[in-house]
């Protein structure tokens, strides 16, 4: 059964395999023999007419007396096509320039391709390079020299060809991927890869299959037909490469031929013996192979032989895991040597492999090491974990010395530390360990820094960057006050260390920035200086005391001058010193509360002093900030913060007086400006305080909030006298806004808690805002802030009441509601109005109109007794009169304000039509027919006063929605009045129609198209819910479309119509209950093709025609696929797509159709492989692995082989697929 399996997988192969090389044999039998090849060409050139008809004869003349094979036919020169006679199938290619003469005639035009009878035999003429009087020509075959020569005439005109285009920009982009170096070299990669994996799978799982020495046998001759072939190849010109290939392909199976004679039933060899035997074998054979043709390949494999070597001799002699990594050293070693040799003997080409080993082997030896250590961490693993860094550090620094190559010292710099961190389980205490040992690093890589700039300054740079990581580490790690008494003074010597060496011009690197690395240090070491001393006392106190004594006299000591000699050091002191002392007053003012008044008054002292002798804005902000942290601290010891009451009005107050005072010596003491800045920011910032304190006030609500609010105002207004702004108004309205919400909150001012009692207060509030306003009016623009507050509370005055009467929409109403709110609106209307008078804004009018209607909507309900009914169409006789009206006024009037003004009426008129018509909505959604009716033919009527086609369409809309609303009322289910709304549509389509007849009705002519269909598609999607309903929408929407295709002349509507219709028929299937997919997907895949024929041939539009031809195809085959790849018994589904895509290949084919033959074909393609995967899954794993193998190598030579006539035949195939549509 094995056997007839593999019979029946290998025929096609075979087959496939023997068709392609007789395919490529023919094409390439009129290379055989090199007289035919010039034949060829001087007949293209004759017909191209770069020669002459009597040159061309003479030339092949010469080439018929030459001695050879008799057989070979030399064609005759052929007359050039008459230009009524087309050439035979024409190969684009770039048109070549003709230089002419001056006076000569014109020259002949040439043709841009040969033809195709050369195309298949002879390379390209564009690739030959034509003769010129000093050129020598070159022999036609190797051994064979040219013995003729050509006569000069003097009627040929001289052509200057142009470069000719790459042949890969006219094949087909698949095939050029496919010819390409990077798809032949995966090829071969693939291919070499799975011969392998099928001889090791021979050898190790299949051996007791077959007799050893039958399986030897065949790995040896395999092997050496391999190489033998590749030594005959690499005697051809053509294939030096594919041959070179095969060789190394060959040189891989060595190892697993080698190994076949230790399997049993040879010699029999033990597994780690069979192993050290075959790379010890294949290590001397690729050794060998490297040093006699100096092949890189022979290398690589050479120094991959090397460490398996290495690795099985291990195995053999049982190294412990923990040694193996130490001497792994000894091939790096070796390696080191050898690339060394190598490149002094100029063989460099062959140092790759070693070099690769030297490289690689550290790093893996290290990390196989780690790892072994971190998954046992004794001491015993630790020594010889430390032992592989030690010697990766040491191999680093010999790799930096002899490549010249200081980036190995960062390994160096690295590694060091790293073994120090695997000595932590040597000691007592890990942490003290690590504290210690990097605090000795840091000292010591300094030195190392010096010691390695002596070569270059490059090589100190691993050691400086890092010594900051190592200082880093030491201080962390330093976590209780012993590790401080011990490794801080290391790292005060470091800092010393560092800073002399930077003084005495070393550290080369750093020099550039010597002042700010040492000011860095520095700085580093003053904070040093201040902790440490505290290791020394017990209490939290005494340190914090002896961090600001440090600071302090840093900080006066800074203000001695220096020169030369560490000149960067003051300003470090200096900021230092102050930070210091900042830390130390905070911190002993934390644990002793006596400590505070002290601490802080010698800072602030301390502060103002620099401030004082330097005039400097820093000082100056500390000062401040002191001195506010002090008078918090007297405030709080004489009992006024008490509570949060007292922080806001302090911060108020505070905030008011230091942004007073800031703002006078900024504009009238300009000696003493430099506190300007430090008082107005914290005036900034305590004033951020007491607003988030009134806010929260909210929370509990007191006078004092309220209190806070005037006060902050009262400062604003000052301010504004001060820096002569009115924009300062601003804010003042904001914070009187906020002390009227206080006093309501804190109920100093009486509200019950009602909302709309709340719209009362806010009209109030407008009111005191345009008092304000009319106080300020004649010192303008000081009352622009006020005016405009008053009029936007006005305006969001009726909000409340409005928002308390939706709450109450299902609820009784308060009886004081609707007359609040109507008094409200009123109100809010004449504040508005007056404003509109006084400043002369006219648009304000418009929110006039607002709030009368609110006021008017209100007055009603009220009156009515709370009648929906009536108050709806209330408002909606009023939004249409006052839309009309609009209107009207519009026409007559044409102004800009006017025109700015019916513009608003128009918005406001149409929020109220819709407010009115959730007031007439009372859950039977058909009894808005008839106001939607009204809104229809009120919108109608602007229209035809605007002529707007835009109000048109919203007519229609509106129009449309009452005919839906209306169909609501009948006894028919959703689906079904979506059914037949789509047939009620045809009178609106036929009503349009006749729209263009009146200029004046003209606009409805696109509406009354584009509304009914997009409303017949969004409405009809409900009639889905039942299949017969959604058949009879889809009978309905094609005769809508053929109502429009009547209308607008528009064949496209025609072919919707035809869709819909056999979407129709397709549904009516399924009320059949027909539950076939291809029933629907042939019929539909059909259509698709004969619309597209249609489109093609009568409209003329072959864009469209190929996208419907690729949807058809993605249908047909689409469908198809996927019921075979979702069927577990999908062989006739497989069969079915092959059929199908067969037929649509064929259509394609007689049609002349790019989308269905090339979708056909690869859907065919698909389908075999399919096929043949289901077959193949049958076979022996690695008979499968080596028969692909094998296939893909035999591609590689055949693409390497013929890749210019595969080119050709692309390019062909290219040519002939864009003469179809």
């Amino acid at each position: 059964m094995e056997a007839l399996v593999i019979l029946v997988c290998l025929i096609p192969i075979i087959f496939f395999v023997g068709v392609i090389g007789f395919v490529i044999g023919r094409a390439t039998a009129r290379r055989g023999d090199p007289r035919r090849q010039f034949a060829d060409l001087v007949r293209f050139w004759e017909q191209s007419h770069q020669i002459d008809r009597a040159t061309a004869e003479h030339l092949l003349a010469l080439l018929r007396s030459q001695p050879g094979d008799t057989a070979v036919a030399i064609p005759e020169v052929r007359p050039a096509p008459s230009p009524g006679v087309p050439a035979l199938a024409p190969v684009p290619t770039a048109p070549q320039a003709v230089a002419s003469q001056p006076g000569s005639a014109a020259p002949p035009v040439t043709p841009t391709q040969p033809p195709l009878a050369y195309e298949y035999g002879v390379v390209s003429p564009a690739a030959v390079t034509p003769l010129t009087p000093g050129t020598q020509a070159q022999p036609l075959h190797e051994g064979q020299a040219a013995s003729s020569s050509l006569p000069a005439t003097s009627s040929a005109a001289p052509v200057a060809s142009e470069r000719q285009p790459d042949d890969a920009q006219a094949v087909p982009p698949l095939l050029a991927a496919l010819l390409s170096m990077g798809a032949r070299r995966t090829l071969l990669i693939i291919g070499t890869f799975l011969v392998m994996i099928s001889s090791l799978v021979l050898v190790i799982f299949n051996w007791n299959r077959f007799p050893a020495i039958v399986q030897v046998a065949f790995l040896s001759a395999f092997t050496g037909g391999l190489w033998g072939a590749g030594h005959w190849m690499q005697q051809k010109t053509t294939l030096t490469t594919a041959g070179r290939n095969l060789q190394s392909v060959a040189m891989l199976m060595v190892p697993v031929v080698v190994f076949s004679f230790t399997r049993p039933g040879l010699f029999n060899l033990e597994g780690s013996l069979a192993l050290l035997v075959t790379s010890t074998l294949s290590f001397l054979v690729y050794t060998i192979g490297a040093w006699r043709s100096q092949r890189l390949f022979y290398s690589l494999a050479a120094s991959t032989a090397a460490c398996a070597v290495l690795i099985s001799s291990f195995w053999w002699w049982s190294v412990p895991a923990s040694w193996q990594p130490v001497w792994s050293f000894v091939l790096s070693g070796i390696a080191l040597v050898t690339t060394r040799l190598l490149d002094d003997h100029h063989r460099s080409r062959l140092a790759l492999g070693p070099r690769i080993i030297k490289i690689a082997v550290p790093p893996l030896a290290l990390a196989t090491s780690m790892g072994i250590f971190l998954v046992n961490p004794i001491p015993a693993e630790a020594t010889t974990t430390i032992i592989v860094t030690l010697l990766s550090a040491a191999f680093a620094v010999a790799l930096a010395w002899l490549d010249r190559q200081p980036l190995w010292l960062w390994a160096t710099a690295i590694l060091i530390p790293m073994a120090a961190m695997v000595g932590v389980v040597h000691a007592d205490d890990a942490l003290m360990w690590i504290n210690l040992s990097f605090a000795g690093l840091t000292l010591i890589y300094p030195l190392l820094a010096v010691i390695a700039e002596r070569r270059d300054p490059a090589y100190s740079r691993p050691f400086l960057a890092l010594i900051l990581f190592l200082a880093i580490v030491a201080a962390v790690s330093a976590t209780d006050w012993i590790a401080i008494r011990r490794s801080y003074p290391i790292l005060i010597a470091a800092t010393l260390l560092i800073i002399g060496l930077l003084e005495v011009r070393r550290l080369t690197l750093l020099q550039p920035w010597r002042n700010e690395v040492g000011g860095s240090l520095l700085a580093v070491q003053l904070g040093l200086l201040a902790i440490w001393p505290g290791a020394f006392v017990e209490t939290w106190e005494l340190r914090a005391l002896i961090v600001m004594v440090v600071g302090a006299v840093a900080f006066i000591v800074s203000a001695i001058p220096i020169r030369g000699f560490l000149s960067y050091a003051p300003p470090i002191w200096c900021y230092g010193g102050a930070f210091l002392v900042a830390v130390g007053a905070g911190w002993s003012s934390w644990f002793n509360a006596d400590l505070r008044l002290p601490t802080l008054a010698v800072a602030t002292a301390l502060y103002g002093w620099r401030a004082i002798i330097n005039r400097e804005h820093v000082w100056a902000f500390m000062t401040v900030t002191t001195g506010l942290v002090l008078s918090g601290v007297i405030l709080d010891r004489v009992g006024w913060l008490a509570n949060t009451d007292h922080y806001l009005l302090a911060s108020v107050l505070f905030a008011g007086g230091l942004s007073i005072g800031g703002s006078i010596l900024n504009k009238y003491a300009v000696r003493y400006n430099y506190w300007a800045p430090s008082a107005l920011i914290w005036a900034g910032v305590l004033g951020s305080i007491g607003s988030i304190l009134f806010l929260s006030a909210f929370l509990s609500p007191t006078h004092a909030a309220v209190y806070a609010a005037l006060i902050g105002s009262a400062t604003i207004a000052v301010l504004s006298v001060i820096y002569r702004n009115w924009r300062f108004g601003y804010p003042i309205a904001l914070l009187l806004a906020g002390a009227w919400a206080m006093a309501i909150a804190s109920n100093l001012i009486t509200w019950n808690g009602s909302w709309h009692t709340l719209s009362v207060l806010l009209l109030a509030l407008a009111v005191g805002y345009g008092l304000i306003t009319l106080v300020l009016r004649g010192w303008s623009p000081f009352d622009r802030p006020y005016a405009q507050s008053a009029l936007g509370v006005a305006l969001l005055a009726p909000l409340p009441a409005i928002f308390e009467l939706n709450a109450f929409i299902f609820l009784p109403l308060p009886a004081s509601l609707l007359p609040n709110l109507a008094l409200t609106a009123a109100g809010s209307a004449v504040m508005i109005a007056i404003g509109a008078f006084i400043y002369r804004r006219w648009r304000l009018t418009s929110l006039t109109q607002i709030q009368l209607l609110i006021a008017l909507g209100s007055t009603i309900h009220w009156l009515s007794a709370e009648n929906s009914t009536v108050t709806g169409w209330s408002l909606l006789v009023t939004a249409s009169i006052i839309m009309l009206s609009s209107a009207a006024v519009r026409r007559q009037f044409s102004d800009a304000p006017v025109n700015h003004i019916t513009a608003d009426s128009y918005v406001i008129s149409s929020t109220v039509m819709l407010v009115a018509l959730a007031f007439l909505f009372d859950g039977v959604i058909g009894q808005l027919s008839l106001p939607l009716l009204l809104v229809a033919i009120t919108i109608g009527i602007v229209a035809w006063l605007e002529q707007s086609r835009l109000v048109a369409g919203l007519n229609l809309i509106a129009l449309v929605g009452s005919l839906l609303t209306a169909l609501s009322l009948t006894p028919l289910t959703l689906a079904w009045q979506a059914a037949w709304f789509v047939l009620l549509l045809v009178p609106l389509l036929l009503v349009g129609w006749l729209a263009p007849r009146l200029a004046s009705t003209a606009i409805w002519q696109q509406p009354s198209l584009w509304i009914p269909l997009a409303a017949a598609g969004l409405v009809g999607l409900l009639a889905l819910v039942d299949l017969r309903a959604s058949v009879v929408a889809l009978v309905n929407g094609g005769v809508l479309l053929v109502t429009a295709t009547l209308r607008e002349r528009n064949s496209l509507y025609a072919y919707l119509a035809g869709a819909l219709f056999v979407a129709a028929s397709l549904g009516q299937f399924l009320v059949w209950e027909l539950r076939e997919l291809q029933l629907y997907v042939v019929p539909v895949g059909v259509y698709l093709f004969g619309l597209a024929a249609g489109i093609r041939r009568f409209q003329r539009q072959i864009q469209v025609a190929r996208l419907v031809d690729s949807a058809a195809v993605c249908l047909l085959l689409g469908a198809t696929f996927i019921q075979a790849a979702g069927s577990v018994s999908n062989i006739g589904y497989i069969m079915l797509f092959g059929l199908e895509s067969l037929l649509v290949a064929t259509y394609g084919t007689l049609a002349r159709l790019r989308a269905p033959f090339i979708g056909g074909v690869a859907g065919f393609v698909i389908g075999v492989l399919w096929m043949a995967a289901n077959a193949a899954r049958m076979l022996n794993q690695w008979l499968l692995l080596g028969a692909l193998g094998v296939l893909m190598l035999l591609a590689y030579v055949i693409l390497e082989r013929q890749q210019d006539q595969l080119r050709r035949f692309g390019r062909d195939l290219v040519v002939r697929l864009q003469q179809w549509q």
